[in-house]
């Protein structure tokens, strides 16, 4: 991966006062860099504005995935966390704002990801999000038992920042 330099502060030496003061003197200079990833991780969010639902029981995963939105620009307003379908469910067809976009865990206690989506699909008062399903099985069978729910795209667990900023990218071009 490139990494690019920013230039974050500058400093400036305010010089020798016991010089001439007829003669105007050039003060150095000094910058400091900060290290960034990638420039898109940096504007990735202002591109692709989402207000996006993480449906997740296990808190490591919760972390995980905030982390990586988090990286791509998304802030705390715009992401939030459902600890199991039927949160999710709530949260979606409540929510004053709709969300644009819910990662859906398909294995949650008490409401799993599939019966969740089939209940948000079921809503037709609601704006309709687009939904991601998250799990560790990447099996075709699954991949179509999530499509049968009615969720629009299919990511393996550990989720990395690439496949997700992706997924993301073709979220923001369906709505």
């Amino acid at each position: 991966q490139s990494k690019f330099l920013i230039c974050s502060k500058f400093f400036r030496n305010a010089g020798n006062k016991k010089k001439s003061q007829h003669k105007k003197e050039s003060s150095p200079v000094q910058l400091e860099t900060v290290q960034v990833e990638s420039v898109t991780d940096v504007i990735f969010a202002a591109q692709h504005p989402m207000k996006i639902l993480i449906a997740e029981d296990n808190p490591v995963n919760q972390t995980v995935l905030k982390k990586l939105l988090f990286k791509l620009g998304y802030s705390h307003g715009n992401v939030d966390v459902a600890e199991n379908g039927k949160i999710a469910l709530d949260r979606v067809t409540l929510s004053q704002i709709p969300y644009d976009l819910v990662l859906m865990d398909v294995f949650m206690p008490e409401m799993d990801g599939l019966e969740s989506t089939r209940a948000i699909r079921a809503c037709e008062n609601i704006v309709q999000p687009y939904i991601i399903a998250l799990t560790a099985n990447a099996m075709s069978r699954d991949e179509q038992l999530c499509k049968d729910a009615g969720m629009d795209l299919y990511l393996t667990k550990p989720v990395l920042l690439k496949p997700l900023s992706i997924a993301l990218s073709k979220a923001r071009k369906q709505k």
